[in-house]
């Protein structure tokens, strides 16, 4: 009789361990040990693989160990893993290093060059992934260790205080000049937003401003912008709402209150409404003449300068071929007749190139002392 077949050994259904590179074996991590902001850092800001030399090394516990080390030191971290000494990986070490360069970009818009540690926990993977596409290039680059001051998105830092601090003394002069006039509000308010915004200060009179967060070099730097514009109101606004205005918010030096107040009350629905009736009568009573103050310059600005009132009064833009055809009626002057039916024929001409046309013109061809009257003799003149 043959001897009874022993049972087989049933194959064992888990797979084999899967073979790991030095940096990612198993072995007991100092995880427990890290300061909560640090590993909360690392875990879902930085997200390093929980496998990390940097969760068995044993020279980086909190954020202050990490942040003071250089690139270098970076790139030399290391860590035991089953009794060898095992280097961090080239990937895991940049990324580090390209939060040590966000943390001194934070720092340096901070009014005292200090980032809270509890501002960590209100960051995560998609600030770092933004700050790494943004910035890291710039700061790669440069060839520096550390991160440079750099101004993008708002961000401020005290190098951009210092150079504003510089450059106000030079700028008041250019501002324009606002006598209280129901008219003239509008004109001034386009070559104000024009001006700030050639300066860099349009937004302490932007509609919808940015946020911009407390105890920041950005906020100090708005602080300073808005105070500047303050100064500019007190020797360019006059008449009686502005200088109501002015003396409400004179404590404060609040440049936006200011503006914001003069705003509501000029550009009440009442004075809108004023405002777009007396633009019609100035459109339909201005004539280019040989006798018009200041020439074909002067005629266009304040032409342009109505219609634009106009359309901002009543929320709708004019037809291009009724501005046009208005224009080209008001033109009495002799000496522009020729481009006057010059423009008329020409339909590809719009009512913006006609004004050039015109303004161009009376440059090239008009003398400045042409026909010039005595300026108490003309009711177009403006002060």
């Amino acid at each position: 009789m043959a001897d009874p077949i022993p049972p087989q050994e049933e194959p064992d259904p888990t797979p084999p361990p899967p073979l790991l590179l030095p940096e990612e074996e198993e072995g007991p991590t100092i995880q427990a040990q890290l300061d909560s902001t640090l590993r909360y850092i690392l875990d879902d800001i930085i997200r390093l693989p929980s496998n990390s030399v940097m969760y068995h090394q044993e020279e980086i516990f909190e954020l202050l160990d990490l942040i003071t080390m250089k690139e270098k030191d970076i790139a030399d971290i290391t860590g035991l893993i089953k009794g060898k000494e095992v280097k961090i990986s080239k990937h895991n070490a940049r990324l580090l290093l390209h939060f040590v360069w966000w943390h001194h970009d934070l720092s340096s818009q901070m009014l005292n060059n200090t980032f809270d540690q509890d501002l960590w926990f209100n960051m995560d993977c998609n600030d770092f992934t933004k700050f790494r596409h943004t910035k890291v290039p710039s700061i790669a680059s440069s060839g520096s260790s550390k991160a440079p001051s750099i101004v993008q998105d708002g961000d401020v830092g005290a190098d951009t205080v210092l150079q504003f601090q510089k450059s106000i003394k030079m700028e008041i002069s250019q501002y324009p000049e606002f006598k209280g006039s129901l008219e003239g509000w509008l004109p001034f308010k386009r070559k104000l937003k024009a001006i700030t915004a050639t300066h860099g200060i349009d937004r302490v009179i932007a509609d919808n401003p940015d946020p911009i967060m407390p105890d920041t070099q950005d906020y100090r730097l708005y602080q300073m912008q808005n105070n500047f514009l303050y100064s500019v109101f007190t020797q360019k606004l006059h008449g009686g709402a502005a200088i109501i205005a002015m003396c409400n918010y004179e404590e404060s030096k609040d440049a936006r209150r200011v503006y914001l107040s003069l705003q509501d009350h000029y550009e009440s629905t009442s004075n809108l409404m004023v405002i777009s009736q007396k633009c019609h009568a100035k459109i339909q009573s201005l004539k280019l003449t040989c006798q018009f103050c200041r020439g074909a310059q002067a005629f266009v600005t304040q032409l342009q300068n109505a219609f634009l009132d106009l359309e901002y009064c009543t929320g709708t833009e004019k037809n291009d071929l009724e501005k046009k055809t208005t224009l080209l009626l008001a033109i009495e002057d002799t000496n522009y007749h020729a481009i006057r039916d010059n423009l008329a024929m020409d339909s590809d001409k719009s009512y913006l190139d006609s004004l050039a046309a015109i303004d161009q013109h009376a440059t090239m061809f008009i003398p400045n002392n042409y026909r010039k009257p005595p300026r108490q003799a003309n009711t177009n003149c403006r002060a």
